[in-house]
């Protein structure tokens, strides 16, 4: 799949002088609408926040339609998921709700990304079990976690008053370098 961000800058009342298109890091950062696009030419756009859960409630329902078929690139689903978590817990219920249904229907296993997504959707739900088990997939299939990943994990454990499991995970940590 070709993937492609592109932001589109908030109109300013001031007036400016004229700018060439390209973007710059403080355009960029104040953007309020993203649209990702897959090699299919499908959009899915973002304004706000409300979208981004409502692009991952149709997704959802157009894949539980008989006979859909699986169009988002492995990025969309991790932006997606990143985006859907920080709206709310049901943004992160919603969010590992598509990651199950990325793992039935598209045929392909998820990368270090979206177990990372995963985990901080988990978090964001205060379910440290599901963390745990997101986190014994990754490791099961062989995909080492990054510093991120055992970050998430410890702050999840400690969200969820499981010290000991924070612990583990900080010492595991340690050990992996």
């Amino acid at each position: 799949y070709i993937y492609s961000l592109a932001i589109m800058p908030r109109s300013n009342t001031r007036s400016s002088p004229q700018r060439n298109n390209a973007h710059t890091p403080s355009e960029h950062h104040r953007s309020k609408s993203h649209s990702l696009k897959a090699s299919n030419s499908r959009h899915v756009t973002h304004h706000n926040n409300d979208s981004c859960l409502d692009t991952i409630k149709s997704e959802l329902g157009r894949l539980d339609a008989h006979g859909a078929r699986w169009t988002l690139s492995d990025k969309q689903v991790t932006s997606i998921m990143s985006k859907a978590s920080k709206v709310s817990p049901h943004g992160a219920r919603l969010s590992l709700r598509l990651l199950e249904k990325y793992i039935q229907m598209s045929c392909r296993k998820p990368d270090l990304y979206l177990y990372s997504a995963a985990i901080t959707s988990a978090r964001k739900c205060s379910d440290w079990k599901c963390a745990e088990a997101y986190w014994k997939k990754m490791i099961n299939t062989k995909i080492s976690p990054d510093r991120h990943c055992f970050s998430t994990m410890i702050s999840t454990m400690e969200k969820c008053n499981q010290w000991q499991k924070a612990e583990s995970y900080f010492t595991m940590m340690q050990k992996h370098g």
